[in-house]
């Protein structure tokens, strides 16, 4: 645990935010100004819509396409979605575009990292770009996540005991975080890991819980923007 804070220290000081000295001190969330605390309350909900709201209408035109080019070459169904956790323990149904053959689509319901031979050509391509992510947005929209967050788990994987994930889980999960800039290559990572399931579980997710508690314990206007300026970065290079 003491070598995954210090790692986590060390990729929250080059994001530009505050480091991770211990859990217990990360469940401290910091109230900060006025401002800070409106934000938290009321307007990081309406920062999510009224980006959401804009950006569907910027991205309808790839949307659409992509629902014609998935229609075609995959068939239906387009759309892929599972259950996964949300803010305060509440289960919700996110969505995806299709990425995996259709024989294996059930089984996507459990964890199923490390398996390239199940994604279809198209799909390849979408989770290398994340587009696969863009139905999301509807779940932005709606309330049940947030442009900024940890990411959503599926319940399987999520202990209503544990006060780790009590505070991650005290904020709307997010399309992208702390977390998802650290694990970019997260599937080319457990691709390789001779048990997924146990270096996903073991490994991987501790460390998405330290970086889940301290955005939740910086959380901010500064930080989101910092998150969404990082993403489309990352998201930029080949």
């Amino acid at each position: 645990m003491g070598g995954g804070a210090t790692s986590i220290s060390r990729f929250c000081r080059k994001l530009g935010g505050s480091t991770v000295q211990g859990v217990p001190e990360l469940g401290k969330i910091e109230r900060g100004s006025y401002f800070e605390m409106w934000y938290r309350s009321h307007g990081k909900r309406a920062l999510d819509v009224l980006s959401v709201a804009s950006g569907l209408l910027v991205l309808a035109p790839l949307i659409l396409g992509l629902l014609v080019v998935l229609w075609v070459f995959q068939g239906r169904p387009v759309f892929f979605s599972q259950v996964r956790m949300g803010r305060n323990f509440s289960p919700f149904r996110i969505y995806k575009f299709r990425t995996m053959k259709m024989a294996t689509v059930d089984r996507q319901a459990g964890f199923s990292p490390g398996l390239p031979d199940r994604r279809t050509p198209l799909g390849r391509i979408l989770r290398k770009t994340k587009l696969d992510e863009l139905p999301q947005l509807w779940n932005v929209l709606v309330g049940d996540m947030s442009l900024v967050g940890p990411r959503p788990e599926v319940p399987d994987w999520v202990d209503t005991e544990d006060s780790r994930w009590q505070v991650a889980l005290s904020v709307r999960p997010g399309l992208t975080d702390y977390a998802s800039l650290a694990f970019f290559d997260e599937e080319a990572r457990l691709q390789v890991a001779s048990d997924p399931d146990a270096t996903y579980r073991f490994e991987v997710l501790p460390q998405k819980l330290l970086l889940a508690q301290s955005y939740v314990n910086e959380l901010s206007i500064r930080t989101d923007l910092r998150i969404i300026m990082r993403t489309f970065m990352r998201l930029a290079r080949p």
